[in-house]
């Protein structure tokens, strides 16, 4: 079985831990929404490093795109991105970025219930998290996660 560390960073950080394999599709196992930008993902994995011992597992993180004319940006999520990327280099974990832009669209809240229903605002970053994960195995043409998740909508 493999596992996804779904990565939504910010000053807020949703993490995401998403379970498959070639005949089942992604699965729920748990998420946090982790405050503090940097400091919080620091501590936040450092806490967590057993939850990756010993499993065949990957990251696939939200990437950062500046916009032009856009002042007073954060940059808590590049910084924590740059924190993602080193651990995953430290721990030989392969990582995967995706835009922050057409998630919504890829994966709507109707499908992505499907999977696990997150309660509301309460769990935004959690659910944004696994929703990148949901969109990779999608988009990776990951059969049983289709079905369970398209086949009627």
């Amino acid at each position: 079985m493999t596992k996804i560390m779904s990565v939504d960073p910010g000053k807020r950080t949703g993490v995401a831990l998403v379970h498959f394999n070639d005949t089942m599709p992604a699965g729920y196992d748990n998420s946090w929404d982790v405050p503090g930008g940097l400091e919080g993902w620091a501590a936040w994995i450092t806490e967590h490093q057993d939850l990756f011992l010993y499993r065949e597992f990957f990251i696939v993180y939200e990437s950062f795109t500046l916009r032009e004319g856009v002042h007073g940006v954060c940059t808590d999520a590049p910084e924590v991105i740059g924190a993602v990327l080193t651990w995953a280099k430290d721990w030989d974990v392969p990582a995967v970025p995706q835009p922050p832009a057409g998630r919504m669209k890829a994966v709507p809240n109707k499908v992505l219930d499907k999977f696990h229903k997150f309660r509301g605002n309460a769990e935004r970053n959690e659910k944004e998290a696994f929703r990148h994960a949901v969109w990779y195995l999608k988009n990776a043409k990951h059969l049983p996660t289709i079905r369970k998740g398209w086949l009627d909508v």
